[in-house]
Formats: structure tokens, C-alpha cells, sequence
């Protein structure tokens, strides 16, 4: 990699304010509902056999199995409050496919039904399994839900040909930090670099990666623009045609080649 410039800019995104706003369980819930039902309808527009241009051999059909099966995951830990990273035989009993002749998208609805449930019955001081720092593995799971959910919601807009609906952007800049948390466990580079967005840093490092809040300092790149936008480019589902990039552009591709978000 080649040694990056270093760029200063204060930038705030687009007219939001730069506030932080946490945003809680409840919340979490709400939001992974309004996701679903917005991805439910997004997979009858585009029909099960349409190609989802964001994930390459998917169709929305398989999305709906993928999107089904976590949700069974979800599910299966907060019912056993198992505390121990899956299984290779768990998560095969996760993915296994719905009966032939199964309407997908009813399956997927009772998937999530019975995951809001779990959620609902579910003890806050229960030491679930989870991979991220949070105030309990129960909001852990929360968050990464609602997430899981709204981005592959997305996918299935694209699928069907339709714009996608922007994030709140309070959600937004939770879910980039979390990306970038996630990110974290496994991106590496030499020389290291940093990039600033919606209020979080991440310095990447031939060691380590560490995520901290974005002070407003000098950083190799900074991602400036409507939280939603830049939610969306960095979980590489859009172009950056609505985010201005202040810095080396290089490192954009390089995020892009190179994050990762699986276990």
C-alpha cells in the first residue's frame, strides 16, 4: 500500500446534526419489524427468482432462506441462552431449507415472528453469546438483528428495481459503528491508515484495528454525507455517488477489497 496524505476536514453530514443519540432495545425491535416488512414487500415486487445484484449468485428466493435461517440462529440463542460460539451442526439447523412447496415468504414472516417473541421473553442478564461489545449480549443481538435485517432489506429493493428507502439517521450512525466494530476483528493493513465516518473512527493497523469516536482530527480519509448514504457505501451496496470523499480515494477501494463482516 502506498503512504496516504493526510487531509483535515470538519465536515458535518449534509445537515443532520452531528448529535450522538443512542438508540435502545425497543427501538432495535421497532425498526427490525418496520425492516422485515419492508423486505417482505420488496421480495413480492421483485419475485423469488430475481438475481440480487449486491450479492452476486443470490437470488431473493436464497436471501430469504439466508435472512430466515439467522433469524433461526437468533431465535435458537435467546430460547437456550446458550453461551458458546455455534456449532458447525447448529448453524446447518439453521439453514436447512423450508419443505418444498413452501411459500417462502411466509416461512420467512414466521421466522421473524417467532424471533420477535424470543426477543420479548428473553432475559437482559442472560450471557448469551455475542462477538461485539455491548451493554448486554441481549442488546448485542438486538442490534445486530436490526441491522442484519435493514441492509439485506435493501438488497431486495435493488432486486426489485426500486430505489431504497433511506435509513433514519440516528440508526444510520449506529450501524456504521457497528460495521466498523465488526470490521475491526478481522481488517489489517501495513502501513496503517485511518477513516472518519458519521462520526466514528477506525484506525487500521498491520497489528490490530481499533474503532473509536471521531474527535473531528486529521484522519487519511473522511466520508462526508447523509448518514444513510454512507451506511449504504461502506456496507458496499451503493456507489459513494452521494457521499464526498475527503482524503485518498484509494482507501475507499481498499475497504471495499478488503472488509469483511463474517465470523
Amino acid at each position: 500500500m502506498a503512504a496516504y496524505r493526510v487531509l483535515r476536514d470538519g465536515s458535518d453530514v449534509s445537515g443532520e446534526s452531528g448529535a450522538e443519540r443512542a438508540v435502545g432495545f425497543a427501538e432495535y425491535l421497532a425498526t427490525s419489524q418496520l425492516e422485515s416488512q419492508r423486505l417482505v414487500e420488496a421480495a413480492l415486487a421483485a419475485g423469488l427468482d430475481a438475481a440480487v445484484p449486491t450479492c452476486p449468485g443470490w437470488t431473493v428466493g436464497g436471501l430469504l432462506k439466508h435472512v430466515g435461517g439467522l433469524a433461526r440462529g437468533v431465535t435458537d440463542y435467546l430460547r437456550t441462552g446458550n453461551p458458546h460460539p455455534p456449532t458447525e451442526a447448529a448453524k446447518q439447523s439453521w439453514f436447512v431449507s423450508p419443505p418444498a412447496g413452501t411459500d417462502l415468504v411466509d416461512w420467512y414472516a414466521g421466522t421473524r415472528a417467532e424471533l420477535a417473541e424470543a426477543f420479548l421473553a428473553a432475559d437482559p442478564q442472560t450471557a448469551y453469546f455475542s462477538f461485539l461489545p455491548a451493554e448486554s449480549p441481549l442488546l448485542f443481538w438486538a442490534r445486530r438483528n436490526a441491522h442484519e435485517t435493514a441492509i439485506h432489506r435493501a438488497d431486495v429493493q435493488l432486486a426489485a428495481g426500486a430505489e431504497i428507502t433511506p435509513y433514519e439517521a440516528a440508526f444510520a450512525r449506529d450501524g456504521i459503528a457497528e460495521l466498523l466494530a465488526f470490521t475491526a476483528l478481522s481488517l489489517r493493513a501495513d502501513p496503517g491508515f485511518t477513516i472518519a465516518a458519521a462520526g466514528s473512527l477506525l484506525h487500521v493497523g498491520p497489528a490490530d484495528c481499533t474503532v473509536a469516536p471521531d474527535s473531528g482530527g486529521p484522519v487519511d480519509l473522511r466520508l462526508v454525507g447523509p448518514a444513510s448514504a454512507v451506511y449504504l457505501t461502506l456496507w458496499n451496496r451503493t456507489p459513494p455517488t452521494d457521499v464526498q470523499l475527503a482524503g485518498d480515494p484509494a482507501l475507499l477501494d481498499y475497504w471495499r477489497n478488503h472488509a469483511r463482516w463474517e465470523l
